[in-house]
C-alpha cells in the first residue's frame, strides 16, 4: 500500500491517532510518585490487580466465545471443522506462550545474577515491566483494529476507535504505576515502561494499515491473556505481603470497576447514533419460523449499513452475526422489528445465525459476503491541460 500517494495525509492522521491511543497510558503513570503508608501502597497494588483482571476477563470472554460459536457451526455442518481446530490452536498456543514465555523471559533477562533466595519477593520494577509487556501485547491487537478500520475505508470508525482506546489506556497506566508507588522511580524507567505498554498500539496501527489478519489479532489477544494471568498472580502476592485481606479485596474491587467504568465510556462513545441511520443504506432481513429471508447478504468493508430485522414468526429470535470484526447480537420479540448498525472491518465472509436453543439446527442461518471497498477516485488531470490539447487538435 502506497504511503506517499494521494491518501498520505489520511495515513499520517491515523498513525498520529494510533500513537495517541497508546501513549495516553502516560496519564496514569505519574501515580508512581505517590508516597503513602504501606497499607495505602498495598491498596494501589490490589487496584492494579483489579484493572488487569478486568482485561483478562474481557479478552478471554471474546476468545472462548469465538471457539464455542465455531463448535456450534461445525456441529451444524455450516462450517468445516478445520476452522474450529485453528481457533483452538491459536487460543491454547497463545495462552501458553503468554503465560510460560513471560516466566522464561523474566528468569533469563530480568533476574539478578546472584542466586535468588527461596522466598524472594517480586521486585516492584520487575513487576511494572512485566505489566507493561502484558498490556503491550493487548494494545498491539487494538492497534491492528485501528489500522484495519482505515484500510477498509471507514475513517470515522478508525478515529472513534483510537479515541476510545486512548481513554481506556489511561486506566492501564495506573496498573503499571501501582507496584512502584513510593519507590522513587526514575523518569527514564517510567518512560521505558510507557513505551513498552503504549508503543505496540502505534506499531499495531502501522501493521494494520498494511496487513489484515483476524488470526494475528486473536493470537495477540491470547498471548496477552496468558501474560496477564501470570502478572496477576505476582501482583497478588505482593499486595498480600503489604496489606491485609480486606485491603487487598477492596483494592481489587475498585480496580476492576474502574476498568469496567472506562470500558463503558468507550462503548458509549463507539455506539452508533440510531437517530441518523436514515442516511445509511438500509438492508432488510426477515426472521421467521425457522428461516431467515434472504439468507445471503452483501456488504462493503468500511461502509456502515442499517440492518432492519423483522420477526414475522410466532416465537422470539436472536440474531448473532459472526465475522464482522466485532460480535453483534440482538434479540427481537415476535411481531417486532429492530435496527442494527453494522460496519464490517475488512473484506471476507461472515455468518448470521439465530442463537435461540434449537433454531440454528433448524436451519436459521445465512451468509454475508463482504466486498473490498472501492479505492478513492484519483484527482483528474489539470484543467489547463485539456484545453491546450484540444486547441492543438483543432488547429491541425
Amino acid at each position: 500500500m502506497d504511503l506517499f500517494g494521494p491518501n498520505t495525509l489520511y495515513y499520517l492522521q491515523l498513525l498520529a491517532l494510533g500513537a495517541l491511543a497508546g501513549f495516553t497510558i502516560y496519564l496514569g503513570i505519574p501515580l508512581a510518585f505517590y508516597r503513602g503508608s504501606q497499607r495505602a501502597r498495598a491498596f494501589l497494588v490490589a487496584t492494579s490487580v483489579g484493572v488487569l483482571l478486568f482485561l483478562f476477563v474481557e479478552i478471554t470472554y471474546l476468545l472462548v466465545e469465538g471457539v464455542e460459536m465455531q463448535i456450534q457451526l461445525a456441529a451444524s455442518s455450516i462450517e468445516e471443522g478445520q476452522g474450529l481446530w485453528w481457533r483452538i490452536l491459536i487460543l491454547v498456543s497463545g495462552f501458553t506462550l503468554g503465560l510460560l514465555g513471560l516466566q522464561v523471559f523474566e528468569a533469563k533477562f530480568m533476574k539478578r545474577r546472584a542466586p535468588p533466595q527461596p522466598a524472594e519477593p517480586p521486585t516492584p520494577r520487575r513487576l511494572a515491566l512485566l505489566i507493561a509487556a502484558g498490556i503491550g501485547l493487548h494494545n498491539f491487537s487494538e492497534g491492528l483494529v485501528i489500522g484495519q478500520s482505515f484500510i477498509s475505508g471507514s475513517l470515522a470508525l478508525g478515529y472513534t476507535l483510537a479515541i476510545g482506546f486512548a481513554l481506556h489506556n489511561a486506566t492501564e497506566g495506573f496498573g503499571i504505576a501501582a507496584p512502584i508507588a513510593g519507590t522513587r522511580p526514575r523518569w527514564g524507567f517510567l518512560a521505558v515502561a510507557g513505551v513498552v505498554a503504549g508503543g505496540p498500539t502505534f506499531i499495531g496501527t502501522l501493521v494494520g494499515v498494511s496487513y489484515t489478519s483476524a488470526p494475528l489479532e486473536a493470537l495477540c489477544s491470547a498471548l496477552a491473556a496468558g501474560a496477564i494471568l501470570y502478572i496477576v498472580s505476582e501482583l497478588f502476592l505482593m499486595g498480600r505481603r503489604q496489606g491485609g485481606p480486606m485491603t487487598v479485596g477492596a483494592g481489587i474491587l475498585v480496580g476492576f470497576f474502574l476498568a469496567f467504568g472506562s470500558d463503558l465510556v468507550v462503548q458509549r462513545a463507539m455506539a452508533p447514533d440510531l437517530s441518523s441511520h436514515a442516511a445509511l443504506r438500509e438492508v432488510r432481513l426477515e426472521a421467521g419460523d425457522y428461516f431467515f429471508r434472504p439468507d445471503h447478504l452483501e456488504l462493503t468493508a468500511g461502509e456502515p449499513v442499517a440492518l432492519v430485522l423483522k420477526n414475522s414468526g410466532s416465537v422470539d429470535h436472536e440474531i448473532d452475526i459472526i465475522g464482522l470484526g466485532a460480535r453483534v447480537e440482538r434479540r427481537v420479540h415476535s411481531g417486532r422489528q429492530t435496527t442494527l448498525i453494522l460496519t464490517p472491518r475488512h473484506a471476507g465472509r461472515a455468518l448470521f445465525i439465530c442463537d435461540m436453543p434449537g433454531h440454528l439446527s433448524g436451519g436459521m442461518w445465512g451468509r454475508i459476503v463482504i466486498r473490498e471497498a472501492l479505492p478513492a477516485p484519483e484527482a483528474p488531470p489539470a484543467a489547463a491541460a485539456a484545453p491546450e490539447s484540444s486547441g492543438r487538435l483543432a488547429g491541425g
